[in-house]
């Protein structure tokens, strides 16, 4: 199931952010960024995710990595939705900020329950694996947003993005493991 949510993270996540300058840029209707202010925009989206891992690591002792990690999932999956409903650089500027603040704290969990949940014998080799399949789901992003963005306009890549990390936060909650307060050995 971890390779499954690694996959399902690494291409939702990939989709939006490998893409997010060009939507940036062309995808309000009312006014059309120079590439100046697009990729100060997308500086501030990135810097806003900064304090996302940094939450991250604070509240996972807290209230658990599955709640957290699922939580997570499904607001930045709700962000980038969002992103398509926002006619204004403004709107996209602050959905794209919270998906990557929320995404930034998807990861952050992601990583420290996926080294937690397998047995020490076999940890790095399931954490390896898992961490590859999301490398693919990684590399595959760009292109089918590339093929997407070019046949069927610019919201399908951000539709497809948001209802697979909506899926990816259902797997997450299915998880059999919580691993707050346990030792792991």
């Amino acid at each position: 199931m971890m390779c499954f949510i690694w996959l399902g993270a690494s291409f939702g996540v990939g989709m939006f952010f490998s893409f997010l300058p060009t939507f940036l840029r062309t995808s309000s209707e009312y006014v059309k960024l120079s590439v100046d202010e697009t990729y100060r925009n997308y500086f501030i989206v990135h810097a806003c995710g900064v304090p996302g891992t940094l939450l991250a690591s604070f509240s996972v002792d807290r209230f658990g990595r599955k709640g957290i990690m699922a939580i997570a999932t499904a607001g930045t999956a709700g962000a980038l939705f969002l992103f398509t409903t926002f006619k204004t650089p403004s709107g996209q500027l602050t959905s794209s900020i919270v998906a990557q603040f929320l995404g930034n704290i998807m990861w952050g969990v992601l990583y420290s329950y996926t080294a937690e949940v397998f047995p020490t014998s076999v940890r790095t080799l399931g954490f390896g694996l898992a961490s590859s399949v999301g490398r693919v789901g990684s590399a595959i992003a760009p292109i089918a947003t590339g093929l997407l963005l070019a046949g069927h306009g610019s919201t399908t890549p951000l539709y497809i993005s948001s209802c697979v990390l909506a899926f990816t936060a259902l797997l997450m909650i299915g998880l059999p493991l919580e691993t707050r307060h346990t030792i792991v050995n």
